[in-house]
């Protein structure tokens, strides 16, 4: 086959494969290779920003003790910048002041509150 012969040959797969497109299973696995590797990448932010969140609530001593003392009512989530704040406290100014420390982390869009408030709880063992 000369030159010519090939690149004819070439232009008419090119061509063919234009027309009818690549094959399913070739799609499919591009596709799955593609989200896989785009959710990979929301994960380690979520995980950083939840990290974050729970590091700012805790901040503040009597919160902190609140989250130590009751582990099973402390718990950060964070998805797609949105993060909902599930804990029990005392008072109404303590619920705000872990919704404040939330909304203050930088890249947090959105704080949900599911903050209980329980004045039946025990009261922080320290006054600052």
């Amino acid at each position: 086959m000369n030159t010519r012969g090939f690149l004819l040959a070439i232009l008419l797969i090119i061509a063919v494969t234009g027309l009818t497109g690549c094959p399913a299973a070739v799609d499919e696995e591009i596709k799955e290779n593609v989200d896989m590797h785009l959710s990979d990448l929301s994960i380690p932010v979520d995980n950083a920003l939840q990290i974050s969140v729970e590091q700012a609530i805790k901040s503040d001593f009597d919160l902190q003790w609140y989250a130590e003392r009751h582990p099973e009512d402390f718990k950060v989530e964070v998805s797609h910048a949105v993060a909902v704040v599930y804990m029990r406290v005392r008072t109404e100014e303590e619920r705000d002041r872990a919704l404040e420390l939330a909304r203050g982390v930088e890249r947090v869009t959105e704080v949900i509150d599911e903050i209980k408030v329980d004045p039946a709880i025990d009261e922080p063992p320290f006054d600052i």
